[in-house]
């Protein structure tokens, strides 16, 4: 009897000892072992701490429910222990996990993020559901970037940080100027607060114009932000933090209702077959009641559903689509239209937009502007725009800014173009008179009759 006891004594000790230092959920060593393991350091050795976080994960967790959440969590924390080293791979808490490596060279580290990063492109099944979840991480070298654990920690976050507002999916090494940039996101935020309630947001528009007849289309919404105490903060400074405050769901219904308020009252003046577009960020989407919100807002101003198109980038269509797919569907049954944003700038195949819910592909500047190059006949623009054309999408290039990019895609017939070679984005009065004149400005730069068709 006395040597069951020790035994039984034994393994409880065993267990323990294994639930002290190993995270529940996961099975990964917890926050306690990594702060234990750092302080033991590796001669010959310079270490690399990295910080990781599923992107979006407490949206995902939200949305689909906690139970699917820690399902996931335990999927991406096996995924992740098979991507390093025995006994390297650590779950900090919540949807952040921790590796720390040791290396000869910058090179060895970027190889292994890249091929992280990698493995995380395979689609998770949780259940009957299918997700895809991108990674964004944060690096920090020991003894490089600090001189107490602390330091590397904090730097290591700094870059995660980093990683994140510059648009996830992607990794970040520790810099000095980073301390600067923290800074600046903390005194962003504080005062996107108070900004809606104080009326310091307003919404432009930019034209987008029909090739065929040099006509206005509709108008892209876009916000602008002018602060009594930071100026005119630019939408790349404050739109990444309104997302993870989640203050871009007031923000953005705020948006929506302007836009579509503003194209109605142009209907009633007789622009009758004007549209608006409006960007929705995935925090809205993955919002429960983001589809009545939209509705309720239809019906509030009197906009016909047919004139609204919601704008989604390409790697949330992609990302994300078993989770907004539904939300999709029951938008465009009540006639709401979806464009597909940045399109090129994601990994979605040509072919495979036809799965996609959408009527508009709205192609990437970064591929208008290689128009620019010597051979733009070399570039895989006309490519995209054939290729949308027989499956029946209407196909806007985004960014013109040229006469020989303009040509090019006439030449190749495609249906819209926006950008400053005819507009940019204009307060609401500048965008109504720009109507009146528009198709005539379009000739003059074209250096066309009036009225002629292109």
């Amino acid at each position: 009897m006395s040597s069951f006891i020790n035994r039984l004594r034994q393994v409880g000790e065993k267990t323990g000892d294994y639930f002290c230092r190993h995270d529940k959920l996961t099975g990964l060593l917890d926050r306690v072992q990594l702060m234990k393991d750092l302080k033991r350091k590796n001669r010959g050795h310079h270490t690399a701490v990295i910080l990781v976080d599923i992107d979006h994960f407490r949206l995902i967790n939200d949305s689909m429910g906690h139970v699917f959440g820690d399902q996931l969590l335990r999927a991406a924390g096996h995924r992740f222990r098979g991507s390093v080293a025995p006994g390297r791979a650590y779950r900090l808490g919540g949807d952040e996990f921790a590796a720390v490596l040791t290396f000869n060279n910058t090179q060895q580290i970027a190889k292994y993020l890249d091929s992280l990063q990698e493995s995380f492109k395979k689609t998770f099944i949780i259940g009957n559901s299918k997700i895809h979840v991108s990674l964004s991480m944060g690096v920090a070298f020991y003894p490089e970037d600090g001189e107490t654990l602390e330091e590397v920690l904090k730097h290591a976050d700094m870059a995660l940080h980093d990683a994140k507002s510059s648009g996830r999916n992607r990794y970040a090494l520790y810099d000095r100027k980073m301390e600067e940039a923290v800074k600046d996101r903390r005194l962003v935020e504080r005062y996107l607060h108070q900004a809606l309630e104080n009326e310091e947001f307003e919404v432009y528009y930019q034209p987008q114009l029909m090739i065929e007849t040099g006509k206005i289309s509709g108008f892209e919404a876009l916000i602008r932000w002018n602060s009594p105490e930071l100026g005119f903060v630019s939408p790349n400074r404050f739109i990444g933090i309104a997302e993870e405050t989640q203050l871009i769901i007031p923000i953005g219904e705020w948006v929506l209702r302007k836009a579509c308020k503003f194209i109605h009252r142009l209907h009633r003046e007789g622009y009758s077959d004007l549209d608006i577009s409006v960007n929705v960020s995935i925090v809205q989407l993955l919002q429960e009641g983001f589809v009545q919100t939209v509705l309720d807002i239809l019906k509030e101003t009197g906009l016909d559903p047919h004139h609204l198109e919601l704008e989604i980038t390409e790697t949330i269509l992609i990302d994300s689509y078993e989770s907004i797919r539904s939300k999709l569907d029951v938008l465009r049954c009540h006639g709401v239209r979806i464009a597909m944003d940045d399109f090129g700038r994601g990994y979605s195949s040509l072919s495979g937009l036809k799965q996609l819910p959408i009527n508009t592909l709205k192609i990437d500047k970064l591929f208008v502007d290689s128009l620019l190059e010597a051979e733009p006949e070399s570039s895989i623009v006309d490519l995209i725009i054939q290729i949308g054309r027989k499956m029946g999408l209407s196909v806007l290039a985004e960014g013109v800014e040229t006469k020989r990019q303009m040509e090019y895609l006439m030449q190749y017939q495609c249906a819209k173009v926006q950008g400053y070679f005819f507009s940019k984005p204009l307060p609401q009065r500048e965008a109504e008179r720009f109507i009146a004149t528009a198709s005539m400005a379009f000739h003059a730069r074209m250096g066309l009759e009036t009225g002629k068709a292109v």
